[in-house]
């Protein structure tokens, strides 16, 4: 006899790319609604490997009522990839960051200042539209909306 299929219930998960186990949170949340984990596991890293590595993603789990599920991955924001771009990993000179603990800035006029520069906004941005959801937005009005958030996070950002 045949049976309808109906939504059960939607789970949002943030988990980083390629990371997906087994383990807690991903275990316990997705198998109290009877989901295969390792399926789910699988689908999830396989989705998410267009990602760099450890990017903080955030996932909608749609759970029918026969146990199968849909995964939905949004974008990460921009605001996680400016931040990614802060972090200075390849500086020699750590110590302007060990005072305030926040690497990406800069020791100036004794102020930590926040402060990229337009070969970083636009690595950004070819990255950006490397992936497909964002193929139809043009490279200038993606450029503009990174420079508007800057502009709203008080990161200052050098264009010459």
């Amino acid at each position: 006899m045949f049976k309808n299929k109906y939504l059960d219930v939607i789970v949002k998960l943030d988990i980083n790319s390629m990371e997906a186990s087994s383990k807690e949170p991903i275990g316990p949340t997705l198998g109290q609604y009877g989901v295969p984990i390792d399926k789910f596991c699988e689908a999830f890293n396989s989705i998410s490997s267009i990602y760099l590595e450890k990017t903080l993603v955030r996932a909608k789990v749609y759970i029918y009522s026969d146990k199968s599920f849909e995964i939905k991955v949004k974008l990460p924001s921009i605001n996680l990839f400016i931040k990614n771009s802060l972090i200075n990993k390849s500086s020699n000179d750590k110590s302007i960051y060990n005072s305030k603990r926040k690497a990406g800035y800069f020791y100036e006029l004794n102020e930590f200042l926040p402060v990229l520069d337009k070969n970083i906004i636009y690595t950004i941005v070819l990255y950006l539209l490397s992936l497909e959801n964002y193929e139809k937005i043009k490279a200038f009005s993606l450029f503009k909306k990174i420079k508007g958030t800057l502009d709203s996070s008080g990161i200052l950002y050098i264009t010459c």
